[in-house]
C-alpha cells in the first residue's frame, strides 16, 4: 500500500514537470471577446450604442436627484440653490461655479455636470470617428449613415451649449483622445458655436422625423430647437425665426390645447389622496384638480405623453417596467424642505417640536403630509420673481392662469402640521402659518416663526410638473416615481420664435 503510494507521488510529479517544462502558454490570456471599434462599429446596430449611451447621459440629468438641472435653474432666474445648510451654496460663484471646484453639495455639483458632458462627447466623438467603418450601401450619401451621423452631432452640439453656456470658454475635442493628455486648449466659445452651426445644419438636412423613430430618440425638429438657439447666439435672428416656423408647419408635432383632454376626463391627481401603502384616506385637501390643458399635459399616469402631440423630444420611464431609469426625484428637489429632523417645520408654540411627522413607516398615523405631498427637500427654492412678481397683473395675484390656479400650485398653507407627538397641540392638524399669532396680539414675534429656515423650509411651487407617484422604490417617501418626461415640446418652439422675432 504504501509503494503503491510512493509511485503515484512520483508519477504525478513527473507529469507536473514535463507540463511546465514543455510550454507555459496556458499563462497567456485570450479574451474570447475584445471591444474596440473595430469590431463595436461594424454597422448600424453598432453605432446605435455609442447613441444611447450619450441619450443616457441627458435622461441622468433629467432624473433621479437632477443635480444637472438644478444648476442650470439655479443659474437663472426662476430659482437659487436652496441648501443654505450645505457648505459652498453659491456665495461667491467665481469660487464655487467653476470646474475645479472639489467640494460638492446637491443642488450645485458643478464639477460632476462639467466631467459627465465631457464624458458623453468623448462617446460621440467615437461613433463620429468612426461612422465609415461599416459598408455602407450608399456610401457618404447612405440615409442611415447620415441619420446616424446627425444624431451624433446633435447630441454633442446639445452638450457643449451646455458647457459654453455655463463655464464660457472651454476645452474642445472633437476627435477622440487616444492617450493620455494634459494640455487642452481653450477655445472661445464662439468657435464653438461657429462649428455647432455647421453640424447642426447637417443634421437638420439628415436626421429622420419623429413619426419614422421610436419615442426617446431624437428626431428632426429637436436639431431644429437646437440650431435655432445657436442661431440667436450668432444674432442670426431670422435663420432662427424661420426654422422654428417649420417645425410648426411639419404637422409633427403640435400644442396641446384643451380639445385634446380625453372626453369624460374632468380631474388630475397632482398628490395623493390615500396612503400609498394601506390605501386608507390622507387627511387634508383633496388633491384633484380641475383637468385643464397644461395639467393633463403634465401628468404622469398612463402614457399620455408620449402619445400627445406637444412633445418634440421626450423619453419613456414606466414604473415597473425592466429598464426603467428609477424615481424621478424631482419633488424631492423642488419643493421646500418640510421634513428635515433638525431644521424643517416646527409646531408653533413648541420649541423646537418638528410639527411635520419626518417618520418614514407604513401605517396610516405617522408620515402622512410626506405621503400627500411627497418628501421634498428644497435643494432649489424658486425667487421671488418666480414666486410672486411673474404672476401679479394690475396689482393683483392671478391665480386664474392654469399653472398659478388652486392645487396645481403648491402653496405652504395646503398641508398642515401633523405630528402625532403634538395631537393635544391647538395646532394639530391645523393647516401651516408662517407667522401664528400666539399672542393674540396682532404682533410678529420672531419667537413665533414656524419654520427654521424661510429660503429652504417656506415656499409655494408649481407640484403639477413634478408630481409622480412612488409606487415602487419606497412608498413611505414618496419623493417621487418613475416618470416620464418632455426634453423639448412645442411650447418652447413658440417661445423661442417669439424671442427670435
Amino acid at each position: 500500500m504504501k509503494i503503491n503510494r510512493l509511485y503515484k507521488v512520483v508519477i504525478v510529479a513527473l507529469g507536473m514537470t514535463v507540463s511546465f517544462s514543455c510550454s507555459d502558454d496556458f499563462l497567456v490570456e485570450e479574451p474570447l471577446s475584445f471591444l474596440s471599434p473595430g469590431n463595436t462599429f461594424v454597422d448600424a446596430a453598432g453605432l446605435e450604442t455609442g447613441l444611447q449611451r450619450a441619450y443616457r447621459g441627458v435622461r441622468e440629468q433629467w432624473n433621479g436627484d437632477i443635480p444637472p438641472l438644478l444648476f442650470n435653474h439655479n443659474m437663472g432666474e426662476t430659482s437659487v440653490v436652496g441648501g443654505t445648510d450645505k457648505p459652498d451654496s453659491y456665495a461667491d460663484l467665481r469660487t464655487y461655479a467653476n470646474p475645479i471646484n472639489t467640494r460638492q453639495q446637491s443642488g450645485s455639483r458643478t464639477r460632476t455636470f462639467y466631467e459627465q458632458n465631457y464624458e458623453n462627447i468623448k462617446t460621440i466623438n467615437g461613433v463620429i470617428d468612426n461612422i465609415d467603418i461599416p459598408d455602407w450601401p450608399d456610401g457618404a450619401a447612405d440615409e442611415d449613415r447620415n441619420h446616424i451621423l446627425g444624431s451624433a452631432y446633435f447630441l454633442r452640439a446639445w452638450f457643449y451649449l451646455q458647457q459654453t453656456m455655463q463655464f464660457g470658454n472651454t476645452a474642445f475635442p472633437l476627435t477622440v483622445v487616444s492617450e493620455a493628455k494634459r494640455d487642452f486648449k481653450v477655445f472661445h466659445m464662439q468657435g464653438i458655436w461657429d462649428q455647432m452651426i455647421t453640424d447642426l445644419e447637417f443634421a437638420e438636412e439628415w436626421m429622420k422625423p419623429k413619426s419614422e423613430l421610436p419615442v426617446g430618440v431624437a428626431p428632426k425638429d429637436a436639431a431644429r430647437v437646437l440650431l435655432s438657439k445657436y442661431y440667436m447666439l450668432n444674432e442670426r435672428f431670422a435663420d432662427a425665426e424661420n426654422i422654428l416656423t417649420d417645425i410648426i408647419n411639419d404637422g409633427e408635432s403640435r400644442l396641446f390645447t384643451d380639445a385634446d383632454i380625453p372626453a369624460g376626463k374632468t380631474t388630475v391627481l397632482v398628490g395623493n389622496n390615500v396612503n400609498p401603502n394601506t390605501g386608507n384616506p390622507l387627511p387634508g385637501i383633496d388633491m384633484n384638480t380641475p383637468a385643464q390643458a397644461h395639467n393633463v399635459m403634465h401628468e404622469n399616469a398612463g402614457a399620455q405623453k408620449p402619445n400627445n402631440p406637444e412633445g418634440i423630444w421626450l423619453f419613456v420611464n414606466t414604473p415597473q417596467v425592466l429598464g426603467s431609469m428609477g424615481r424621478s426625484a424631482r419633488i424631492r428637489g423642488w419643493g421646500p424642505n418640510m421634513f428635515s429632523t433638525t431644521g424643517g417645520i416646527r409646531i408653533p408654540g413648541e420649541s423646537g417640536g418638528n410639527g411635520i411627522d419626518t417618520r418614514q413607516v407604513t401605517n396610516d398615523v405617522n408620515g402622512r403630509i410626506m405621503k400627500k405631498f411627497g418628501r421634498s427637500q428644497g435643494f432649489a427654492r424658486i425667487t421671488p420673481y418666480a414666486q410672486y412678481d411673474v404672476w401679479r397683473f394690475n396689482g393683483t395675484v392671478d391665480e386664474q392662469d392654469y399653472r398659478h390656479s388652486d392645487i396645481n400650485w403648491f402653496e405652504m398653507g395646503d398641508a398642515w402640521y401633523d405630528n402625532p407627538n403634538y395631537e393635544t397641540s391647538p395646532w394639530y392638524l391645523q393647516p401651516l402659518e408662517l407667522w401664528p399669532d400666539l399672542n393674540n396680539n396682532g404682533m410678529r414675534d420672531e419667537d413665533e416663526l414656524s419654520c427654521y429656515d424661510t429660503i429652504r423650509n417656506w415656499y409655494d411651487w408649481p407640484r403639477f410638473k413634478a408630481y409622480a407617484v412612488n409606487v415602487e422604490h419606497n412608498l413611505n417617501r414618496q419623493d417621487g416615481g418613475d416618470a416620464d418626461y418632455y426634453i423639448m415640446r412645442m411650447g418652447e418652439v413658440y417661445i423661442l420664435r417669439a424671442e427670435a422675432r
